[in-house]
């Protein structure tokens, strides 16, 4: 159960989202047992990051809902298509055939990603449109969570509590 997860440090449930892919709310959540990982991450802000074997960042994507009133802001939708998951776990040594680059690196690193939208849009391993974003984000373990909370940090990274980016 996702909700019992622990959310992304720095982060809150259900923030406003500016990209698209991901709905216009996001709740970002890591794998329990890798948490401690993620603080130590984020607060090794000049480093590249190397996430461990096993972890699992996993959003809760929500479409947006109009509020009660025709008035009221955009709210998390919930319903059959909302929230929908995307997934990043990290295996060792994960790299499917054709996805090894001229220097010897995987493209995506050691993640296999996982993205289900709509029922119709089922994603898994290296799907090429996030190999294409993701990409930029290569020194936060190809997450760009990770690297924008280590770039622009709103609380010290250790502290764990919610504050929107």
């Amino acid at each position: 159960d996702l909700n019992t997860w622990p959310v992304f440090p720095q982060s809150q449930a259900q923030h406003l989202n500016t990209g698209a892919t991901h709905g216009r709310f996001v709740t970002t959540r890591v794998s329990p047992d890798q948490l401690d990982a993620v603080i130590h991450a984020l607060d090794s802000r000049g480093e590249p990051v190397d996430l461990p074997t096993g972890t699992i960042l996993a959003k809760q994507n929500y479409l947006a809902a109009q509020g009660p009133t025709p008035d009221s802001p955009l709210v998390p939708a919930v319903g059959p298509d909302s929230p929908f998951p995307t997934v990043m776990y990290k295996l060792d040594g994960y790299c499917p055939e054709g996805q090894r680059q001229a220097n010897g690196d995987c493209a995506g690193g050691e993640w296999f990603w996982y993205l289900k939208r709509f029922e119709r849009f089922p994603f898994t391993g290296k799907a090429p449109f996030c190999l294409d974003c993701h990409g930029a984000a290569a020194d936060g373990d190809w997450s760009w969570q990770m690297e924008l909370f280590r770039r622009f940090p709103n609380k010290p990274a250790a502290s764990g509590e919610g504050g929107a980016p």
